[in-house]
């Protein structure tokens, strides 16, 4: 009898310790992943992008409160409602190559308002060498200019007019052309001076005139015109809109 009683106990206490376990196992926020491998690719491609999916375990809503990148190359996008139980959401890091070759691994700190530490998820990958830069301080290439930068966030506007500039500089052994077309009917840009000899160094001014979204603030992003056949000292590039990073 004393055997029996003391089985049963064993028992009572083995269900107990396995329903605690089930419940902290379902008491969680689980990634599909926490390494996203982009792969080899080349310092010119376009920004990559990689998804961390999760699922809300838990039996409260959630929501993610930050998400934060070591480095401004990785920007983040991610879930903004909240996520009731058994729910999913998704963070998706878009890593931009462009004057940065070599071996990456980042990481991103994602909090979550239900908990006190911080999810840490990594994007890794090679990105092999692009085209020659002459000049290290202008890292995106079109043809033979070669831009400070390719994005620019347009705030609201406190006027009729709104301008703004990108410094590029000709990498080319000739004098360079440049063609630049927008998809947005409000903006419009042009290059200074118009023609750039080797070496010499100039800007992309864009100008924003007032519409009806004058209060908006928008983000765009040139783009090297693949429509338009390459022709040696000509350069062609568009203009288009795209989502703002947070």
């Amino acid at each position: 009898m004393r055997s029996k009683r003391i089985s049963i106990i064993f028992f009572i206490i083995g269900a107990f310790c396995i329903l605690s376990v089930q419940s902290k196992a379902q008491n969680k926020i689980v990634f599909d992943k926490l390494i996203n491998d982009l792969g080899t690719f080349s310092e010119d491609s376009n920004p990559k992008v990689c998804t961390f999916k999760f699922t809300n375990h838990q039996t409260d809503a959630i929501a993610i409160a930050h998400v934060q990148s070591t480095c401004g190359c990785a920007v983040p996008q991610y879930t903004k409602k909240a996520i009731l139980p058994g729910e999913s959401g998704e963070i998706s890091i878009i890593y931009n190559p462009q004057g940065r070759p070599g071996v990456f691994n980042r990481t991103i700190l994602v909090s979550f308002s239900s908990q006190e530490n911080k999810v840490h998820l990594s994007v890794k990958g090679t990105v092999t060498p692009g085209a020659i830069r002459k000049d290290k301080s202008y890292p995106y290439v079109m043809g033979d200019l070669q831009l400070r930068t390719t994005g620019m966030k347009l705030k609201q506007m406190r006027g009729d007019i709104q301008q703004q500039s990108i410094m590029v500089v000709n990498s080319g052994n000739g004098s360079l052309h440049v063609s630049i077309e927008s998809s947005i009917p409000c903006l419009s840009a042009t290059l200074v001076p118009n023609i750039l000899q080797p070496n010499q160094k100039g800007e992309i001014q864009i100008i924003r005139s007032a519409d009806k979204d004058k209060n908006r603030t928008f983000c765009i992003r040139l783009k090297e015109n693949t429509r338009q056949q390459n022709v040696a000292g000509k350069v062609s590039i568009i203009i288009t809109s795209e989502k703002c990073s947070q």
